[in-house]
C-alpha cells in the first residue's frame, strides 16, 4: 500500500509539471498521512513511504523535505528536481513523445486539411501538452477525438440533404445519438473557433448550422398550388422538402418574407401578411429544407423583393444573413432597424466582433450598432407585426 501511494504522489507531481511545463517554480506535493479512504497510515506504512521517496530523492529526482517540532522524522513534502530522472523512475514516456505520436494519428484523418484550415488540429496538441483535455478529451482518449474532429467536419458540411440530426449522425458517425450526446463539446468548440455566437445553448449552437432534432415541414403561406392543388387559401401549410419541386404560384408576387420565430409567423399571417406576397418560417436557423424552399420560390418570382423579421441580436443578425445571401441584392430587414432596438429592445454590452462586419452587407449599420457600447438587444416578438413596405 505504501509504494503505491508514493507511486500516486510522484505521478502527481509529474501531472502538475505537464500541466504547466514553463512554470518558474518547481512543483510540490505533500506527503499523506492516510491512505486512499481516509485512514491513519501505520508506522511500518509510513517508514515504507519514507524508504521508497528516499530511494527516489537518491537519484536525483525529487527533494524531501521533513516535518518539523515532533514530525521531524516525518516526510512532510516532495519537490521535483529533475523530471526526466522521475519519469525514468515511474516508467513514465516524456508527454511530448505522447503527444507527437496522438497528433500523428489525428494528422491522418481523411479530414486533415479541413481541420487544419480550422486550427483544430494545434488546439489538440496545446491542450494535451499542457496535460490538460481538449474539448473534455484527455491525451488517452485518441480514439475519442477522432470521432469528435469527424463530428466537427459533419457539422460544418451543412447538412445538405437537411437530415434530422439521428439520421446525419448515424450516416457520418455510425452511431446515430453521438451529435445529441455530444452537443455541449461540440457546441463550445464551435463557439471557440468562431462559427457560432456565444449565449447559444448546445442543441441551438446546432440548430445555427441547419443540424436539427426533427426534420419538420416547412410553414409557408401565401398564393401558391402543391403538385396542382391551390393551397392558397388556407393561412398557411407545412410542407415536406421533397414538394418544393411542385410549387407554383397562382398569382404574382411582389415579396417574400421569411420570419425567424414561430409566434410572430403566425402573428404576420394572420394579421399583416399582402396578397402579393409569400411568408416562410426559418424556425431559427434556416434548415437546408427552408432555404431551398426560399430559393424555389424566388425561381418562381426572380423580381421579388426579399425581406427578413428575426430578433435583432447576433444570432438574429446571422440568420438575417444566410437570407440574404440566397436573396442577393434584392434582401431587404424587416422591423430589424437601430430605432426599433433603441426604442422596444433591453440594453445590451455589446459584441465587438460585429465590428467586423462585412461592409457590402445592408445588415452592416445594425452590426455596428449591436457592437457599440450602447447596443439594444431585442426578441422580434416584443413588438407588434407590421405589413412589410
Amino acid at each position: 500500500m505504501a509504494r503505491q501511494l508514493a507511486r500516486d504522489l510522484l505521478d502527481q507531481l509529474v501531472d502538475l509539471h505537464e500541466r504547466n511545463p514553463g512554470r518558474v517554480r518547481p512543483p510540490f506535493r505533500k506527503v499523506p498521512r492516510s491512505d486512499r479512504s481516509g485512514r491513519p497510515l501505520l508506522s511500518e506504512d509510513i517508514k515504507d513511504l519514507h524508504d521508497t521517496l528516499k530511494a527516489v530523492e537518491s537519484l536525483g529526482a525529487i527533494k524531501i523535505y521533513m516535518g518539523k517540532g515532533e514530525l521531524a522524522h516525518l516526510p512532510e513534502k516532495i519537490r521535483l528536481v529533475d523530471i526526466n530522472k522521475l519519469r525514468g523512475f515511474l516508467g513514465r514516456a516524456a508527454i511530448s513523445k505522447k503527444v507527437g505520436s496522438a497528433i500523428q494519428g489525428l494528422r491522418k484523418m481523411p479530414e486533415r486539411d479541413a481541420l487544419e484550415a480550422l486550427g483544430l488540429i494545434e488546439r489538440f496538441e496545446y491542450a494535451w501538452n499542457r496535460g490538460v483535455s481538449a474539448f473534455g478529451m484527455k491525451l488517452e482518449d485518441t480514439n475519442a477525438a477522432e470521432n469528435f474532429l469527424r463530428a466537427i467536419c459533419i457539422v460544418l458540411e451543412g447538412n445538405p440533404n437537411g437530415d434530422d440530426m439521428r439520421t446525419l449522425s448515424r450516416r457520418g458517425l455510425g452511431d446515430s445519438k453521438y451529435l445529441e450526446r455530444s452537443a455541449g463539446s461540440l457546441a463550445s468548440c464551435l463557439r471557440e473557433i468562431g462559427l457560432v455566437p456565444a449565449g447559444l445553448t448546445p442543441m441551438e449552437a446546432l440548430d445555427h448550422l441547419g443540424i436539427k432534432k426533427l426534420r419538420p415541414p416547412v410553414l409557408i403561406a401565401g398564393p401558391i398550388s402543391v403538385a396542382g392543388v391551390n393551397t392558397g387559401e388556407l393561412p398557411f401549410v407545412g410542407l415536406p422538402a421533397e414538394s418544393f419541386a411542385d410549387i407554383a404560384l397562382t398569382s404574382p408576387i411582389n415579396s417574400v418574407l421569411t420570419i425567424e420565430n414561430m409566434s410572430s409567423f403566425q402573428r404576420h399571417v394572420a394579421e399583416a401578411k399582402r396578397q402579393d406576397e409569400v411568408v416562410l418560417y426559418t424556425g431559427g436557423f434556416p434548415s437546408t429544407p427552408v432555404q431551398s424552399g426560399l430559393k424555389r420560390i424566388l425561381e418562381l418570382a426572380p423580381n421579388a423583393v426579399t425581406f427578413h423579421w428575426g430578433d435583432i441580436d447576433p444570432h438574429g443578425l446571422w440568420i438575417a444573413e444566410t437570407i440574404r445571401s440566397i436573396a442577393g441584392t434584392t434582401f431587404r430587414p424587416h422591423l430589424m432597424s437601430i430605432e426599433i432596438a433603441r426604442k422596444h429592445g433591453a440594453p445590451s454590452p455589446g459584441y465587438p466582433k460585429l465590428s467586423e462586419y462585412p461592409e457590402s452587407s445592408p445588415l452592416k449599420p445594425l452590426a455596428t450598432f449591436l457592437a457599440s457600447p450602447d447596443a439594444a438587444v431585442l426578441e422580434q416578438e416584443e413588438i407588434e407585426p407590421e405589413q412589410i413596405k
